[in-house]
């Protein structure tokens, strides 16, 4: 056989070629892709059309988080494209992260014909089943059938999918699984060579009407929603979040506005906003504050200090999020708005109208002494995490920035204020694992086209070092700073720290060289123990058409645990509303848990 000769058609062809122009027809225009035979024709499909953006990357997982990371810059479907066997088992951390938060990823798990499962045949598994329960809609094909009848059915079972790429109330993750013909790849000829084409039609996708306003009668009614409350809103890391909306209820309330830097809301200039809520629950007279009413908007809050306030409320609580809510870990008993329905937050402001004015002012003030004090209380502080990020943080250069989980995004919301800056603020916090950061940090710069910050541990960017791939044929620009505390300095703020099996085991060394991994993947690197050398770094980072850089903050191991601690003590010492008769004695550290 002559591998040079052109593809010759077969049944697969017409398949794929009819899935990738239905999936173009709903928005889903940039797939991404890791090498397979199985996946070749699809992959083939999709090369030929003009309206399509491919990418690829080796390793599946990170495929399925690069593909995350698009969706979530661009705010459209995005689709990861794999071959089959345990290439669809690496898909389920990045669908478990797109479940969680409602992300509309399209999974497409190319498979073996279905008169071959259970057969024994190699790279087979039952992939149909096991990403089922993390999306919203799981279709698994028949074999190609290249008839014009075939084709059609085809056609109506994909567009069955638009409600859960574009409708709030069903957004999220969706796979196909697609079986294709060919013993050995989906290209084979042993299947319909020579096979004329159908006529093509065009795709006409309708998409869900808007969802009908939701009972406010009964809501106000269970909740005893009245004008003069203490109320209070509660924003969680939630990044597609209707800041107008929230705008609207946070104006008519006049509630204050406790906001996670997740979703980038600090920079949107909401009234009543208040980016300090981390600092300010570490003080006991903050949990005398006892609000008449909670509104949580979005998924808990980052800090554990929040969370602990949030728990303790006994106040009638309304949860507004995009998912369907059944149970709540932090408060019991709750009555639930759909995120996506803003004429019925809108109704809610109505009812509540203004709130009380003095509880209001009362945490604003709080708030405002809190940011006069931070800058000076950082900068006296010692070389450690804290510093490392606030230096990071403010710089204006970065078009987004991306707090990877554990240390790093506790640190991120401590210190990312109200500075104006309507910069994008990106996390995996569906599920808040570590995994997959770098390839969702790539994806988000390589669908902003903008340089970007990655604020990322040791330990997290070590589980993810073959996602740089990605930069060897991606423009990607900006900077990712590895605090380097020799493991996972976050669990040093914890409890398990005293167990014997602590250092070696579950806080852990990797002991990775970052230069070499910088000098292996052509990426700029520095690595620095000092303000002025991470300052440098930055400076070379930010340089106009400069490449992605690579920079390595060597931190002391255990220095967040004093410096966190002192941190908080100067900020007490500084702050105008602590009483004589309530130190502000820590009830938890901002960054725990």
């Amino acid at each position: 056989m002559n591998i040079h000769q052109p593809l010759t058609l077969n049944p697969n062809t017409f398949w794929c070629r009819a899935i990738a122009q239905t999936l173009a027809s709903l928005g889903v225009t940039d797939i991404v892709t890791s090498p397979g035979t199985r996946s070749a024709a699809l992959v083939s499909a999709f090369e030929e059309r003009s309206d399509c953006r491919m990418h690829v990357l080796t390793d599946e997982r990170s495929a399925g988080f690069f593909a995350l990371g698009l969706a979530k810059s661009l705010k459209r479907p995005t689709a990861v494209c794999v071959t089959s066997g345990s290439a669809v088992a690496n898909l389920v951390p990045a669908l478990c992260e797109a479940h969680a938060n409602a992300t509309p990823l399209v999974a497409l798990t190319c498979d073996r014909p279905r008169s071959l499962r259970g057969a024994g045949q190699p790279q087979t598994t039952k992939q149909a089943e096991f990403c089922a329960p993390l999306v919203s809609r799981l279709i698994d094909l028949s074999d190609p059938d290249a008839s014009p009848e075939g084709l059609e059915r085809l056609v109506a079972e994909l567009l069955t999918i638009a409600p859960h790429l574009v409708d709030q109330g069903a957004r999220g993750p969706v796979q196909i699984n697609i079986p294709l013909l060919g013993r050995m790849t989906s290209v084979d000829g042993a299947h319909g060579w020579g096979v004329s084409p159908p006529p093509a039609r065009p795709i006409a996708p309708s998409f869900p009407a808007p969802r009908a306003l939701v009972e406010i009668d009964t809501i106000a009614k269970t909740l005893d929603l009245k004008p003069g409350l203490k109320g209070l809103i509660v924003v969680g890391p939630d990044e597609d979040l209707p800041i107008a909306a929230i705008g609207r209820l946070a104006a008519r309330t006049g509630y204050p506005l406790l906001l996670d830097a997740p979703g980038g809301l600090r920079g949107a200039r909401l009234p009543g906003a208040v980016a300090e809520a981390d600092f300010l629950v570490t003080r006991r007279e903050v949990f005398a504050l006892k609000p008449e009413l909670l509104i949580r908007i979005g998924p808990a809050p980052v800090s554990a200090g929040l969370q602990q306030y949030v728990g303790a409320c006994r106040a009638p609580v309304l949860r507004v999020d995009r998912r369907s809510v059944e149970a709540d870990y932090l408060n019991d008993a709750f009555r639930v708005l759909p995120l996506h329905d803003h004429a019925a937050l809108d109704a809610v402001a109505e009812r509540l109208d203004r709130g009380d004015t003095a509880w209001r002012e009362h945490w604003l003030d709080m708030a405002r002494a809190c940011r006069a004090a931070l800058p000076q209380a950082v900068a006296t502080g010692g070389w450690s995490e804290i510093q490392v990020a606030d230096i990071a943080l403010r710089r204006p250069e970065f078009g987004f920035t991306h707090l990877a989980n554990s240390l790093a995004i506790r640190l991120g919301n401590l210190l990312t204020g109200l500075d104006g800056r309507e910069r994008p603020v990106h996390a995996n916090r569906g599920v808040a694992g570590i995994d997959g950061t770098i390839a969702t940090f790539l994806g988000e710069a390589v669908g902003t086209a903008k340089p970007g910050l990655l604020l990322i541990g040791d330990l997290a960017a070590t589980h993810d070092l073959s996602s740089l791939e990605a930069c060897l044929r991606a423009d990607c620009r900006g900077a990712i700073v590895v605090m380097n505390n020799d493991g996972g300095g976050l669990f040093d703020l914890l409890p398990v720290r005293g167990t014997p099996a602590y250092r070696p085991y579950i806080r852990h060394s990797a002991g990775v060289d970052f230069r070499r991994i910088a000098q292996a993947f052509g990426l700029g690197f520095d690595r620095c123990g000092s303000i002025e050398q991470l300052d440098a770094a930055l400076d070379r980072a930010v340089r106009p058409r400069a490449r992605l850089r690579l920079i390595e903050a060597v931190i002391t191991p255990g220095a967040i645990t004093t410096e966190l601690r002192d941190l908080i003590g100067r900020l007490s010492s500084h702050d105008a509303t602590k009483t004589r008769n309530h130190p502000a004695s820590p009830v938890s550290t901002p960054a725990e848990a």
